[in-house]
């Protein structure tokens, strides 16, 4: 049978775009900066474990709460936080249109620096907050604006717009229930 790939996540003490370039460079699949939180390095480690959307399908879009959010990482940060975890969704939700907005901006102006700062940050919170989908359309928005591909970008970002919008709406419903 096929064997699927082995992860490799960089612990680095340098959180810098060069360390992770570096990291990445070096054939690792993604990385986190010590100290190392154990919600983070759970999101990590669940986020490798599951398949990925392919780079080829930028329209793809989650359905259903259980596709764009992962349950373990929820668990794992109410665990963690405790009763502070309600003030990290609510900041998570309030920065989702800020994100948007400047990342649309940033398309606009052919801003590349500014497009892969923005998307690399929302799939850091993203991955923190279990929001996965949010997390690896951030990933193949900030691969695209590596390279400069306009093209892919602006066929990616409509999509992690819906994502992040049924994302919000699916964390609004969750956290009125609690």
């Amino acid at each position: 049978g096929s064997k699927t790939p082995i992860p490799i996540i960089a612990f680095t003490a340098h959180h810098s775009e060069e360390e992770r370039q570096r990291c990445l460079n070096a054939g690792m699949n993604d990385f986190l900066s010590k100290p190392i939180h154990s919600h983070e390095l759970q999101c990590q480690l669940h986020r490798w474990s599951q398949p990925t959307i392919q780079p080829s399908t930028p329209n793809t879009i989650a359905t259903t709460p259980y596709d764009l959010l992962d349950d373990a990482c929820l668990k794992q940060l109410e665990k963690d936080l405790g009763n502070k975890t309600q003030k990290v969704l609510n900041l998570f939700l309030t920065t989702l249109p800020d994100y948007a907005q400047k990342m649309h901006q940033a398309i606009n102006d052919k801003q590349r620096n500014d497009l892969k700062l923005l998307a690399h940050t929302l799939r850091g919170s993203g991955t923190i907050v279990g929001a996965l989908q949010v997390a690896e359309q951030c990933l193949q928005l900030e691969k695209a604006s590596e390279k400069e591909s306009w093209t892919e970008i602006q066929a990616r970002m409509p999509s992690l717009t819906r994502i992040m919008q049924k994302t919000e709406q699916t964390l609004r419903s969750l956290t009125h229930r609690n």
